[in-house]
């Protein structure tokens, strides 16, 4: 069981540049990897008798793939991701223990040895960039915008998501000329992401869909010069 120990553009730009990110299907891309320490850590946490669900939350939520992997699952289940703000907790608690296990089990690692193609010192980098930023971003929303903390968070956390590609030595067919933000919001809406997501990683405030995610990408937009110069 999980248990807490303690108990979230104009019309026609928008029409047109989603249309031509549309055709790339999730199978057609890899599993983005984790960090071989967070997969083992979830590991041990998820097999306690009776799981911590802040401590599995905690873990997810600092690793850009096994956040990534468990939105992608969730997306699977009609109405979870839905939900404002986006709780990762709640997503823990609906795919349950099980589903959880498998899905950790089935993650590829990253960190332990060289990997032919992949940049370990830039994903390293990337991974302390997107955490510094989501927390930056969640912790100024928390004062600003509350009911939008959480989902500042994820969208720091993944604002940058079409970098991963050439730091992984992954190849998207139709896409080897594309901008990162192309290429992430194609990634974003192959996998589902909720639209807020999908907008804010896409990086144009013009094409932003709705006010909240025009809002998120103006935050997140200031909260990385903090971060990079912090």
């Amino acid at each position: 069981m999980l248990a807490h120990k303690n108990n979230l553009a104009s019309p026609a730009h928008r029409v047109n540049f989603r249309h031509r990110l549309s055709a790339t299907s999730s199978a057609e891309l890899p599993t983005v990897p984790a960090m071989a320490a967070s997969i083992i850590t979830l590991q041990i946490l998820l097999a306690e008798y009776v799981a911590d669900l802040e401590a599995i939350t905690q873990v997810i939520r600092a690793d850009v793939g096994l956040t990534v992997h468990l939105l992608r699952s969730a997306s699977l289940r009609p109405g979870l991701l839905s939900e404002k703000p986006m709780e990762l907790s709640h997503v823990v608690v609906d795919l349950g223990r099980e589903r959880l296990k498998k899905i950790v089990a089935a993650m590829p690692f990253l960190g332990y040895e060289p990997q032919l193609g992949v940049n370990l010192e830039g994903c390293g980098s990337f991974w302390l960039r997107a955490r510094q930023t989501a927390r930056t971003a969640e912790q100024v929303a928390s004062q600003v915008f509350p009911e939008l903390a959480q989902t500042a968070y994820l969208a720091g956390l993944l604002h940058h998501l079409g970098e991963l590609p050439a730091l992984l030595g992954w190849s998207i067919p139709g896409l080897d000329s594309s901008s990162p933000r192309e290429i992430g919001c194609r990634m974003a809406q192959s996998w589902g992401l909720p639209e807020l997501l999908v907008d804010v990683i896409g990086g144009d405030e013009q094409a932003c869909r709705s006010r909240e995610s025009q809002w998120l990408l103006r935050l997140i937009n200031a909260a990385e010069p903090a971060v990079l110069h912090g």
